[in-house]
This record gives structure tokens, C-alpha cells and sequence, in this order.
């Protein structure tokens, strides 16, 4: 009985991973992928550049202005004081567990949520390993281990980047889309069962 069990589960696991990674559903992930990264990079890159070579530190005041300053840890500068291992396995343990959700991901939209994720969360990856010279700082000495944010909430904490807003917009979207569609289903089948 067990051998069977084993046997359909097995079955069960081979039709999905040939239902998923079909020709079709390749395509549209690579097509999706290529277009949110043609998106992401103009605009990721020539706001990292701009923000190390920007002649001053702070611009505007309102709603939310520009203040660039160097972030040593993760989102919101959490785990900014932690050793520079943890911040960086964890960054790369988020962005390989994304990039799982995009490879498995069968609906346009998800893909392009989720990519927007991993995208976000690999540049700051990489942006982290760069070392940088902040000319706004007032200052030519070369920084190590931290990305440069720069858009500022003035009614709050808070400091981000281009890839933070990725990164956010990417995750949030992807997790509420998937709860409304879980409630819809779950809505429909309490429908049919009266």
C-alpha cells in the first residue's frame, strides 16, 4: 500500500514539474523576466550613479525628498551594527528563495511581481559589494559593505532606493495577489458545496 502511495506521489511530481517548466510556460517566463529587467536596470543603475556623483546630499523637503546616505544593513538599516556575513547570507538566502518562486511561477503576473523581487534583492546584493565613493557626503574615502539609498519619507523614518521599491512593490503585490485569488477560490468552493 505504501509502494503505491509512493508510486502516485511520485507520478503526481513528474506531472507537475512537466506541466510547469513546458515550452509555453518558458517562454513567458523568460519574455516577462527580460522585460521587468529592461525596466529595472536603466532605472536601478543611473540612480546609484547619479546618487554617488550628485553634488549635494539633500534635495527637496516634501512628501518625500532626496537625503543620500550609505546603508550597512538590510531594509530600513535593519541589522545595521550586524557582522557583514549575516547581512550578506541573508540578502543571498532571500534572493535565491525568490528566485525559486519566479522558476515556479505559471501566471504572467506573478512572474513579473516576483521577478521585480529578485531583481531588487540582487542588485542591493551586488550594489553591497561594490566599493563606493559617496561624492555628497563631503567626504572621497571609499566605503565598503553598503548600498546607497537615497529617496527619504519626511513624515517618517525611512530611507530606500530604486531596488527597494522592487523589492517591495514585488514581494507585497505577489503575497496579496495570491491571498485575494485564495479567498476567491476558497469563496467559489463554498458556493458549489450548497
Amino acid at each position: 500500500m505504501e509502494q503505491t502511495n509512493i508510486q502516485i506521489w511520485k507520478q503526481n511530481a513528474i506531472k507537475y514539474l512537466k506541466e510547469n517548466f513546458s515550452k509555453k510556460n518558458n517562454l513567458i517566463r523568460l519574455i516577462v523576466f527580460s522585460i521587468v529587467t529592461v525596466i529595472f536596470l536603466p532605472a536601478a543603475i543611473s540612480m546609484n550613479i547619479w546618487a554617488q556623483h550628485a553634488p549635494y546630499q539633500n534635495y527637496g523637503s516634501g512628501f518625500i525628498s532626496i537625503s543620500i546616505v550609505t546603508n550597512s544593513g538590510m531594509a530600513f538599516s535593519f541589522m545595521a551594527n550586524s557582522p557583514e556575513w549575516a547581512v550578506y547570507m541573508i540578502q543571498w538566502l532571500v534572493t535565491i528563495v525568490i528566485l525559486g518562486i519566479v522558476l515556479f511561477c505559471r501566471k504572467w503576473y506573478y512572474v513579473a511581481l516576483w521577478s521585480c523581487a529578485f531583481l531588487g534583492g540582487l542588485f542591493n546584493v551586488i550594489d553591497r559589494a561594490c566599493a563606493k565613493t559617496i561624492v555628497s557626503m563631503g567626504t572621497s574615502q571609499i566605503q565598503y559593505n553598503c548600498v546607497v539609498d537615497y529617496f527619504k519619507f519626511n513624515f517618517k523614518w525611512g530611507i530606500f532606493n530604486v531596488p527597494d521599491i522592487f523589492v517591495c512593490v514585488g514581494s507585497i503585490g505577489g503575497i496579496v495577489i495570491y491571498l485575494i485569488e485564495s479567498l476567491i477560490s476558497l469563496f467559489k468552493k463554498d458556493e458549489s458545496n450548497k
